[in-house]
Order: structure tokens, then sequence, then C-alpha cells
């Protein structure tokens, strides 16, 4: 299980990068570039996303599906860090 207090945005301003997201790229043998054609983003939103510069939790949660989608996985799957938060607001 995670940890919600894991993924607080720590003290240097930066988000905590979404645990698998580099991870289903490589797995689908795709570069930043490559995902963000598929997605329909810029390649340097990939990145920022995969080095923790940018909070997923400000990402609009359709750019979240279409980057899934590209990967071919749930945004859930994508992004479990937001299943931590929602369970802890309840």
């Amino acid at each position: 299980m995670i940890n919600q207090a894991d993924h607080q945005v720590p003290a240097n301003g930066y988000a905590m990068k979404p645990p698998s997201l580099r991870t289903a790229r490589r797995i689908a043998r795709l570069t930043q570039r490559e995902l963000a054609d598929l997605a329909g983003v810029d390649d340097s939103f990939i990145s920022l996303l995969e080095s923790g510069k940018r909070d997923i939790f400000s990402t609009d949660y359709g750019t979240v599906v279409k980057i899934a989608r590209a990967l071919n996985v749930t945004p859930d799957e994508l992004f479990p860090v937001a299943d931590a938060a929602e369970q802890g607001a309840r």
C-alpha cells in the first residue's frame, strides 16, 4: 500500500514523481518524445512528470488519461498515488 505522506510536495517545491510513469514508458519501449507524440503532449511535459518537477495532482485528468492510453494502462495503474490521496481524504 502506498503511504500518502510519501507523496507530499517536499520543501524544495518539487512534487514526488509518479512511481510508475517512467517504468510504464520503459516497458512500452518508448522514448519520452514518442510517448508525448502518442499522448498529444510536449515531451518536456513527460520529462517534468517523470522527474517530479510537475505535480501530478495539478495535471488535468484528461491529460493523465491520454498518457495512460498511450501506454496501454489505466490512469490508476499509471498514477497509483492518486488512489492513496483519495483514500486519505475519506
